[in-house]
């Protein structure tokens, strides 16, 4: 064997096992990435979710100060129905303000979600920002409610859609006993769960 074949038998396998484990490297860096993006993307998500809840229940909130209402609305000694429906539409479409813009944030990570860690968290995100966005509605009908008077009211049909209305607009903090309540927190530990792993 000649020393020049063997130095370049050396030379080559040295290059090769070179390439060898800088392709396991490479493939290191990318695992470890792809990690990082798909931690970041699940902080992000979970940060959002966790806001979205602690402003649903400030949203919902039973205790009501009187600021929150309009300057009008104390003024008036005889307020007819829709006075009244106008001074619980002012409070409700600001506490709706505070809330809408997390919700809004959630589900425009939808998309992160399902490119980073998957299409069942991607789901479970858009089912917390829709339960949330229901309460949108409920105000509308609570406003509804107040609008007619409780005379109309108690004439309606369906009476446990009317109590489903009272209990999901107003809950005393602390308590997430109410059907909207239970509904939102099944949503919010499915995404958490899905979520969790990457954290």
């Amino acid at each position: 064997m000649e020393i020049g074949n063997a130095a370049e038998w050396a030379a080559a396998l040295g290059s090769i096992a070179t390439a060898i484990i800088a392709g396991i490297a490479l493939n290191a860096w990318r695992d470890q990435m792809r990690g990082t993006s798909r931690h970041q993307a699940a902080a992000e998500i979970a940060e959002a979710a966790q806001l979205t809840r602690y402003h649903f229940y400030d949203a919902r909130n039973s205790m009501y100060l009187a600021s929150e209402f309009p300057a009008a609305y104390h003024a008036n000694a005889n307020r007819t129905h829709q006075d009244e429906a106008d001074g619980w539409a002012y409070v409700f479409k600001n506490r709706w303000d505070l809330l809408g813009t997390h919700i809004l944030r959630l589900a425009t990570l939808r998309a992160k979600a399902g490119a980073l860690l998957s299409d069942d968290c991607a789901t479970a995100l858009e089912g917390l920002a829709r339960k949330g966005r229901e309460l949108h509605n409920f105000f509308a009908d609570r406003i509804e409610q107040y609008r007619v008077g409780p005379n109309i009211v108690s004439q309606w049909t369906d009476q446990k859609w009317v109590q489903r209305v009272r209990d999901s607009v107003a809950v005393i903090p602390g308590d997430r006993s109410d059907p909207y309540s239970v509904e939102f927190e099944e949503k919010f530990a499915s995404l958490k769960r899905l979520i969790d792993p990457f954290v």
